[in-house]
Parts: C-alpha cells; structure tokens; sequence
C-alpha cells in the first residue's frame, strides 16, 4: 500500500504514475513567481497611463503580495476538500482571468483589484501543485521532483524584471498580463489530463478563527515589511504595522496548537529537519536568497549606470549559474549529503553575497560575470537542498499541513529579503546624510545580507549527517 493510501486519499490510478506532475507544478510556480517580479519594471509605464505616481502604481505589487500571502492557508484545506486537481484548475482559471482583466484595465484601482485577485489565485495555485507532487513521490525521487520546481523560484526574479523591460519597450505594458492567457489555456489542459483527484476521506472542519487570525498576521507582516523596504514612508507606521502583524501570529499560533484541526497544522514542526529548514537556518537562507535578486539589479543600474535592459543581460550570468548547477545537483547532494551541503554551500553563498558588495563600475566584466555564475550555482545549490530535505522526513499524515507551512514561511522570506535589502540601502544612506543611494550603501547591504547567510549556517551545524538520507540515498563515511 503506498503512502497516499495510508494516508485515505480517494484517487484515480494515474496518481501512481505522477512523472509529468512536477513539471506542471513548475509551470504553475513559475507563472506565480514571474507575475509577482515582471511588473516592477513596467510601474513607470503603469503610473504614466493611468495619471498617477509611480509609488502609487506600486500598490499593483503591494496587493499582489498581500493577498498571496493572505489565501496561502486556505490551499490546503480546499484542496482536501474539494479535490486537487479541482482547486488547481479553478487557481488556474481565475489567475488566467485576472491576469486578462490587468491587461485591460483602465484605472488604478481596477488594475489593483485584478492584481489581488491574481495573488489570491497564486496562493493556491502554487501550494497545491506543490502539494501533489509531494504526496504522489516516493522517498527516492522526492530529491529530483523538488529540483524541478525550485527552477520557478531561481530563475523568475532574475527572468522578471529584464523581461518586464523588454515587453513594456517593444510592446505596452498590457501584454506582461496577456501572455498569460496561452501559457493558462495549456496548464488548465494538463492539470485536467494528468493531475490526479485527491480528496481527504476524513474532512476536516474550517478554522474561521484560525484563519482569520493567520491571515490578518500575515496581512501585518508583509504589509509593515513592504512598508519599511519604501524610503518614502515613514517607519513608525511600517514598525507598528509589523507589531500588530507579529502579535497577531503569536496568538495564531498558540491557536494552532490548542485546536484540534487548525487551518494551518504546526505538527510538522516536531520534526527537526522540518523544524531547521523552514524556521530556523531555512528562513535565513531564504532571506539571503530572496535579497540578492531584489539588489543586483538596483547595484548595476544606481551605482554602475547601466541601463535596465543592460543590467538584465548581466544578469543572465546569475541566471546561468542557477541553470547550470541544476545538472550536477542530485549528484552533489548524494555524494555529500544534506548536512555538509547546506553548511559549505552555505558559507559560499554569504560569501558570494559579500564579494557581490565589493563589486565597482571599474570591476573588469569577466570577473563580474564569473562572481555572478558563482553566486547563482549556489544559490541554486542551497534552494534545492532546503527544499528537498524539508520534506524528507515529514509524514505522510503531515504533508498537506507540512507544505501549507512551508508555503507560508517562503512567502515571508521572499518579502523579508526584499525588505531587508531595502533597509540596510536606506539606513546606510540615512547614516551618512545622504542625498541619494550611492555604491557604499550597497556595500553595506551585501555585507548585511552575507551575515545573515552565515547566521543560517550556525542554525544547520545542528543537522545530522544522517539528515534527509532516505531521499539522498548518501552513505556518511565512518
């Protein structure tokens, strides 16, 4: 009897041949991660259209994240109720149409709403998939489906904004959202042929004041961190903002221990490599991960005067190097294994993160281009491994709760690297008085965003050596 068996999904047989699943899972992340990065570069032409600020036309990506992260919760408990591919499909649909009805808009606010209407699509299109693959890939290959759909996660922030550029020069704005219409038609079709239909036996009841509790804290924590990464709002609004977001997820998650079926079950926690790559080195990896993007693009066009479609070609270096590790990382990770992986590739990461800081526009481009390769392979490198070890050991009976988490924690991360890079930009600028960001606030952000990358090495010294090995298949040399 398979793991999804004992775990009393009712399913067809085709759940048993899930091959194609996490390619389909990949296209639905990337559509998610492309559309939450491809917009920034087109604000400007956003704002112009519809005769406002560029700062207000920024509240297309505030909204999108906001309701990302504030449906993400609801994914798993629809998906066992309703069915997988059913969700997944309607996510699909609805992504797929607000991505449309952008494209068509003709005022802020309607292009807003659509926006939050696409982030609230995303937060279930993305989790779900996930969840499919996770429940239907035996222990064995979970290490090589987990690659497949962290290429989403790597790639997209680089791929978006250059993109973005691009289609708003040669074309409009609108077809960023247009394109979505063919890449949506195809995935509906996919899901519907090969993504199986799962439904819990035994449903459990919705969690209202679950629910709200969680998703008003993460409505306060991503919103005060959006808040604080913008230098022109004040901070005391963004401090309180995230206060009021924190108390709200203290209380969220005392809740989830007490109730019997929460919204969002924390059981997985018990597990420690669940526990060390989701809360604890995890959140900070992924918020070194998530910062680098957010600030190489800014570094080239601020401090080095490069143009966007130029700062983009460089940045298909980094693009290269997270593309490149993908061929040699289920061999690396066998033959070393999760603990010593996450450690040394760790420490290369902070490193390249630092030596990303002491980068100038006299720097010679093959060396840039090679320090860009570097960073990427083990951004690469390091994205996979949390990711496959987090599911490693976690239960079958847990996976649903397990990756609602995990999806919770990556979104946080994600806004988290983007606000950190943004305050450590803005708090150097503010400490030297002055008048615009310039090379050496960089310095300090790169320098900052490298000491949070060794602060998530110290948290993975705790791993086993044994940690994830029956989806590594590495035997530890005595």
């Amino acid at each position: 009897m398979s793991e999804v068996d004992q775990h009393q999904l009712q399913q067809p047989e085709k759940a048993q041949v899930p091959g194609i699943v996490p390619y389909i899972a990949a296209g639905a992340m990337f559509m998610e991660n492309l559309d939450s990065t491809v917009i920034v570069t087109a604000l400007p032409a956003i704002a112009l259209d519809f005769g406002v600020s560029a700062t207000s036309a920024s509240l297309g990506v505030t909204g999108y994240l906001l309701a990302v992260a504030v449906f993400i919760p609801l994914s798993a408990w629809l998906a066992d109720r309703f069915g997988t591919r059913t969700v997944l499909c309607l996510a699909l649909f609805m992504f797929t149409t607000a991505s449309i009805l952008c494209g068509a808009s003709t005022n802020l606010w309607a292009f807003v709403s659509m926006r939050a209407l696409q982030g609230a699509s995303a937060a279930l299109m993305t989790p779900v998939a996930r969840l499919v693959v996770v429940r239907n890939t035996s222990k064995a290959t979970l290490m090589h489906a987990i690659a497949i759909m962290t290429w989403p996660a790597l790639i997209a922030p680089v791929l978006g904004p250059p993109l973005g550029g691009f289609i708003t020069t040669y074309a409009s704005w609108h077809w960023i959202f247009f394109i979505n219409l063919p890449i949506g038609i195809i995935g509906i079709w996919m899901v519907m042929r090969f993504v199986p239909q799962q439904i819990l036996a035994d449903r459990r009841p919705f969690d209202f004041v679950g629910f709200l509790l969680t998703a008003s804290a993460l409505a306060g924590v991503i919103g005060g961190l959006d808040w604080l990464s913008s230098a022109n709002h004040n901070w005391f609004y963004g401090a309180a903002l995230l206060t009021f977001g924190l108390t709200l997820g203290v209380l969220a998650t005392r809740h989830g221990f007490k109730k019997a079926n929460p919204i969002v079950s924390l059981e997985a926690l018990k597990t420690h490599t669940f526990y060390t790559t989701t809360i604890s080195g995890g959140l900070f990896s992924r918020i070194a991960i998530s910062a680098t993007p957010f600030l190489l693009p800014l570094l080239f066009q601020v401090a080095f005067g490069y143009s966007a479609f130029a700062s983009g070609m460089v940045l298909l270096a980094y693009f290269a190097g997270n593309i490149g590790m993908k061929l040699l990382t289920s061999r690396i990770i066998r033959r070393w294994g999760f603990k010593r992986i996450l450690i040394w590739n760790g420490i290369a990461l902070a490193c390249s993160a630092i030596f990303c800081g002491l980068m100038t526009p006299s720097s010679p481009l093959p060396v840039v281009l090679a320090m860009l390769v570097v960073g990427g392979m083990c951004r690469s490198l390091q994205m996979t491994a949390l990711n496959s070890l987090a599911f490693a050991d976690v239960p079958a009976s847990q996976s649903s709760g397990a990756n609602t988490l995990s999806s919770l924690v990556q979104q946080i991360a994600i806004t988290l690297g983007v606000a950190v890079g943004a305050f450590f930009l803005n708090v150097s600028q503010a400490v030297r008085s002055g008048s615009a960001i310039e090379l050496q606030d960089f310095q300090v952000a790169f320098v900052a965003v490298g000491i949070l990358g060794l602060m998530a090495v110290f948290a993975n010294t705790g791993l086993s050596p044994l940690a994830g090995r029956v989806v590594s298949g590495h035997e530890p040399r005595l």
